[in-house]
């Protein structure tokens, strides 16, 4: 089960039903298991909070990932986390890179779950394996929708 919350700041920019089956879409790319996650689309202020309060940061950024990899009771599934979404800032940030929302918004998504399914980039070998593996699922996405 995927799990959608959008802050209600931002329901009418962003689309439900697009992130849903986006991120379905992404886990089928990156996995063959059944996985349960939360995708959180919510302000630069409370991201800043979560990030301050778990990773030691005091600024807002882009995305969180919080694994979890519990089982979840209601449906059987591993429960991979939370991958929270800064709205304000990626808007901000793909304005500034001259690409379209929905394209960023896509590729912190991709970058989320795939904290979530344990990739990190701590070193130069982690970050270009997990950078391939970002660019490949972002144009696979892309070209699935034509």
């Amino acid at each position: 089960m995927i799990n959608i919350q959008i802050s209600r700041n931002f329901h009418k920019q962003v689309d439900r039903e697009f992130l849903l089956k986006t991120t379905s879409r992404i886990l089928n790319l990156l996995t063959d298991q059944t996985y349960d996650l939360s995708i959180v689309v919510t302000t630069n202020l409370i991201i800043q909070r979560l990030n301050k309060k778990y990773l030691g940061g005091n600024s807002p950024t882009d995305v969180l990932s919080f694994p979890s990899l519990e089982n979840n009771c209601d449906t059987g599934n591993i429960y991979l986390g939370d991958v929270v979404l800064a709205y304000p800032y990626i808007n901000d940030q793909a304005l500034s890179l001259g690409v379209p929302f929905k394209n960023e918004l896509v590729l912190l998504l991709i970058h989320g779950i795939l904290h979530l399914l344990g990739y990190n980039h701590g070193t130069p070998e982690m970050k270009t394996n997990m950078w391939r593996i970002q660019e490949r699922t972002f144009e696979q996405i892309f070209d699935h929708q034509g």
